[in-house]
């Protein structure tokens, strides 16, 4: 799967990295995963690093995408994401991705973990695998 997360339970925090070739159909599996995985609804913070993916659709699919599976989900919740980029690219959707969330998400996008990791509150053992 080139979308995977992790959760550490213990910092409240899930670590998204997304790798390869990214599609739609991708995407759209990963958010319905997530959202329906018991162990996100303690989770406050999330780290999404981007840097290893290629992206396979279009910037209004991906707005239509959000807009339909992830940002009612997330409505009601307090919540703090870092995003990891590497590319113009990443930044586009990462902005379009912030402009879609609601006000009770803060995301920040970054080029450095280690900026990125601070940022959310955690220690150098939560940084994203590489």
């Amino acid at each position: 799967m080139p979308i995977t997360y992790r959760f550490d339970n213990e910092a409240g925090i899930v670590f998204v990295t997304w790798q390869g070739t990214i599609s739609m159909d991708e995407l759209v599996r990963h958010y319905s995963a997530l959202l329906k995985d018991e162990a996100f609804s303690g989770i406050s913070r999330a780290l999404t690093d981007l840097r290893g993916a290629t992206l396979e659709f279009s910037g209004v699919e991906f707005w239509r995408t959000i807009d339909d599976h992830y940002r009612e989900a997330v409505e009601r919740k307090a919540f703090k994401v870092a995003i990891l980029v590497a590319t113009e690219e990443h930044r586009k959707y990462a902005g379009i991705w912030k402009t879609l969330v609601p006000k009770t998400v803060m995301a920040t996008i970054f080029e450095d973990p280690a900026a990125a990791s601070a940022w959310l509150g955690g220690d150098q053992d939560s940084e994203p695998p590489e």
